[in-house]
Protein backbone atom coordinates (compact mmCIF):
# COMPACT_ATOMS: atom_id res chain seq x y z
CA UNK A 1 0.00 0.00 0.00
CA UNK A 2 1.41 3.34 -1.00
CA UNK A 3 0.02 6.71 -0.11
CA UNK A 4 -0.46 9.26 -2.85
CA UNK A 5 -1.46 12.89 -2.73
CA UNK A 6 -4.83 12.18 -4.33
CA UNK A 7 -5.87 9.08 -2.39
CA UNK A 8 -6.05 8.57 1.33
CA UNK A 9 -7.44 5.25 2.58
CA UNK A 10 -9.13 6.66 5.69
CA UNK A 11 -11.98 9.00 6.53
CA UNK A 12 -13.42 10.57 9.66
CA UNK A 13 -16.96 9.67 10.70
CA UNK A 14 -19.08 9.57 13.86
CA UNK A 15 -17.93 6.72 16.07
CA UNK A 16 -19.88 4.36 18.29
CA UNK A 17 -16.73 4.16 20.44
CA UNK A 18 -16.40 7.88 21.17
CA UNK A 19 -17.13 11.07 19.24
CA UNK A 20 -15.37 10.94 15.89
CA UNK A 21 -13.22 8.06 14.70
CA UNK A 22 -11.02 7.14 11.76
CA UNK A 23 -12.48 4.54 9.39
CA UNK A 24 -10.93 2.54 6.57
CA UNK A 25 -12.03 3.26 3.00
CA UNK A 26 -10.29 0.11 1.75
CA UNK A 27 -9.68 -3.50 2.81
CA UNK A 28 -6.37 -3.78 4.68
CA UNK A 29 -4.72 -7.17 5.09
CA UNK A 30 -3.58 -8.42 8.48
CA UNK A 31 0.09 -7.53 9.01
CA UNK A 32 0.01 -4.43 6.78
CA UNK A 33 2.27 -1.64 8.02
CA UNK A 34 0.18 1.53 8.20
CA UNK A 35 3.06 3.72 9.38
CA UNK A 36 3.45 5.33 5.92
CA UNK A 37 0.12 7.09 6.48
CA UNK A 38 1.24 8.81 9.67
CA UNK A 39 1.98 12.49 9.35
CA UNK A 40 4.48 14.20 11.57
CA UNK A 41 2.15 16.79 13.08
CA UNK A 42 3.01 16.50 16.76
CA UNK A 43 5.07 18.64 19.07
CA UNK A 44 6.30 17.88 22.60
CA UNK A 45 5.54 20.56 25.20
CA UNK A 46 6.08 20.72 28.95
CA UNK A 47 2.89 22.69 29.54
CA UNK A 48 0.00 23.88 27.41
CA UNK A 49 -2.26 26.68 28.69
CA UNK A 50 -5.36 25.58 26.72
CA UNK A 51 -6.38 22.78 29.08
CA UNK A 52 -9.63 22.06 27.24
CA UNK A 53 -7.88 21.31 23.93
CA UNK A 54 -5.03 19.57 25.75
CA UNK A 55 -7.46 17.23 27.49
CA UNK A 56 -9.29 16.43 24.24
CA UNK A 57 -6.36 15.87 21.91
CA UNK A 58 -2.96 15.69 23.60
CA UNK A 59 -1.14 12.63 24.92
CA UNK A 60 0.27 12.91 28.45
CA UNK A 61 3.73 11.52 29.22
CA UNK A 62 5.81 11.55 32.38
CA UNK A 63 7.61 14.73 31.26
CA UNK A 64 4.99 16.69 29.35
CA UNK A 65 2.50 16.41 26.50
CA UNK A 66 2.49 15.38 22.83
CA UNK A 67 0.09 17.74 21.09
CA UNK A 68 -0.90 18.58 17.53
CA UNK A 69 1.25 21.36 16.10
CA UNK A 70 -1.95 23.09 14.98
CA UNK A 71 -5.31 22.14 16.53
CA UNK A 72 -7.01 23.44 13.36
CA UNK A 73 -5.05 21.11 11.05
CA UNK A 74 -4.66 17.76 12.79
CA UNK A 75 -4.05 14.57 10.84
CA UNK A 76 -6.71 11.88 10.99
CA UNK A 77 -4.55 9.76 13.29
CA UNK A 78 -5.38 12.09 16.19
CA UNK A 79 -8.95 10.73 15.94
CA UNK A 80 -8.09 7.05 16.36
CA UNK A 81 -10.08 5.74 19.31
CA UNK A 82 -9.07 3.33 22.08
CA UNK A 83 -10.12 -0.30 22.21
CA UNK A 84 -9.20 -3.09 24.60
CA UNK A 85 -9.30 -5.29 21.46
CA UNK A 86 -7.74 -2.99 18.83
CA UNK A 87 -7.34 -3.83 15.15
CA UNK A 88 -4.05 -1.89 14.87
CA UNK A 89 -0.99 -2.25 17.10
CA UNK A 90 1.23 0.69 17.90
CA UNK A 91 4.84 0.30 18.90
CA UNK A 92 6.68 3.60 18.90
CA UNK A 93 6.12 5.05 15.45
CA UNK A 94 5.08 1.73 13.88
CA UNK A 95 1.42 0.86 13.28
CA UNK A 96 0.52 -2.65 12.05
CA UNK A 97 -2.91 -4.16 11.23
CA UNK A 98 -3.52 -6.91 13.80
CA UNK A 99 -6.32 -8.40 11.71
CA UNK A 100 -7.86 -7.86 8.30
CA UNK A 101 -9.65 -4.50 8.37
CA UNK A 102 -12.61 -4.28 6.04
CA UNK A 103 -13.91 -1.23 4.23
CA UNK A 104 -15.93 0.82 6.73
CA UNK A 105 -14.25 -0.61 9.86
CA UNK A 106 -13.10 1.84 12.51
CA UNK A 107 -9.35 1.90 13.17
CA UNK A 108 -8.63 1.42 16.88
CA UNK A 109 -5.51 1.13 19.02
CA UNK A 110 -4.85 0.28 22.67
CA UNK A 111 -3.93 3.59 24.33
CA UNK A 112 -2.21 1.69 27.14
CA UNK A 113 0.39 0.45 24.65
CA UNK A 114 1.66 3.87 23.60
CA UNK A 115 5.13 3.24 25.09
CA UNK A 116 4.74 4.77 28.52
CA UNK A 117 2.29 7.44 27.44
CA UNK A 118 -0.73 7.97 29.64
CA UNK A 119 -3.46 8.47 27.07
CA UNK A 120 -6.42 7.27 29.15
CA UNK A 121 -6.29 8.92 32.53
CA UNK A 122 -6.81 12.52 31.46
CA UNK A 123 -10.09 11.79 29.64
CA UNK A 124 -12.77 11.78 32.32
CA UNK A 125 -15.30 9.81 30.27
CA UNK A 126 -12.87 7.03 29.32
CA UNK A 127 -12.64 3.83 31.36
CA UNK A 128 -9.36 2.10 32.05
Amino acid sequence: MKSTNHFYPFELKPSAVRGVGMFSRIRIKKGTNLTCYLKSDAIFVKNIPDEQMRDKFCVKTRNGWWCPIDFGRMSMWWYVNHSDNPNVSCNGDTYIALETINTGDEITIDYDKLNGHDNLTFRPDMKK
